[in-house]
């Protein structure tokens, strides 16, 4: 199966573009008919709808990791006697200052420490609730620290699209839902994983469950999966579309069978971070419609994982 023939999907979906920048009519037409059914629709669709989000941590700036709360004395001792459960410390804690703020509690009844601890939680809440709400921009990021390197000092189209193992850009990718009600849809294209139902019922019905009629190279669940090519006797591929993470060293790569499980969530951010930076940045610069967030703290970025479980 590896000397077979194969469309190099990256290549084509980079052409999505003209060399004035638009879209290519001739391109779109053609990838319409490409991907089954309105798979292809569906993702432009996506990519039009200014509900995807690109979150991205900028771990450059390690002062800037940890909120100052966290790492005195005084703060220990007042979140343990606010706090019964780590689980509920800062809703309990947010609680606290708010109560204590509507009574007018004098200075004195205080420690200093105390209350600098309830100023920073506070502080802290309010930016953690904008980024489960809303989004956080790109100012509110840029707050907890005045330095200039790391992602802030580069563009963020092209930090993600850089092919150096160490400079590459750790991401979160989210898709809101039209209703409020509804959890947001989580993708991990690196894995090409997605938490929406129709992902997972393709993944059920065409990898879970083998059949009698699979090929005699698919027999395990990983083979059904995933395509391993061995570059000392096929050539190395430049297509970069459901390719998952690989050791160069191994002279082995590994691509998700995405035909057997692909929703348009998977497909839409396969254009965007799987093609050509040209690409991305249309959608992002140009366009306007798909969002670059960059997060330098890590606690807000432990608490955006945290609110897409939830």
């Amino acid at each position: 199966m590896s000397n077979d023939p194969y469309v190099d999907y990256s290549q084509l979906l980079s052409h999505l573009l003209t060399e004035e920048g638009d879209l290519n009519d001739g391109v779109v037409s053609f990838l319409y008919h490409l991907f089954p059914g309105d798979l292809f629709v569906r993702a432009m669709s996506l990519l039009d709808s200014r509900d995807m989000f690109i979150y991205l941590f900028d771990d450059s700036r390690n002062a800037c990791k940890h909120s100052e709360s966290t790492e005195t004395e005084p703060d220990r001792d007042f979140v343990a006697s606010s706090s019964p459960s780590r689980g509920s410390e800062n809703k309990l804690v947010k609680k606290s200052l708010e109560q204590d703020q509507k009574n007018h509690i004098p200075e004195t009844t205080k420690t200093r420490a105390q209350q600098a601890t309830g100023e920073r939680k506070l502080d802290t809440d309010r930016d953690l609730n904008g980024v489960a709400n809303t989004g956080i921009s790109r100012e509110t990021s840029q707050k907890k620290c005045n330095v200039s390197s790391g992602i802030q000092g580069k563009n963020m189209v092209d930090a993600l699209y850089d092919d150096d193992p160490a400079q590459r850009i750790v991401n979160r990718l989210v898709i809101k839902q039209n209703n409020d009600q509804t959890p947001p849809v989580c993708v991990d294209l690196n894995r090409w994983f997605c938490s929406c139902e129709e992902f997972n019922t393709q993944f059920l019905q065409n990898i879970i469950k083998p059949t009698n009629t699979d090929p005699p190279d698919q027999t395990t669940l990983y083979s059904r999966a995933v395509q391993d090519l061995n570059t000392d006797h096929v050539p190395q591929r430049s297509d970069r579309f459901a390719q998952l993470p690989h050791n160069p060293a191994d002279h082995v790569q590994h691509y998700f069978r995405h035909e057997m499980a692909m929703c348009p969530h998977l497909l839409a951010f396969a254009i965007l971070l799987q093609t050509s930076a040209r690409v991305l940045s249309y959608f992002t610069d140009t366009n306007m419609t798909v969002y670059l967030i960059t997060v330098h703290n890590l606690d807000e970025w432990l608490n955006l994982h945290l609110n897409v479980v939830d």
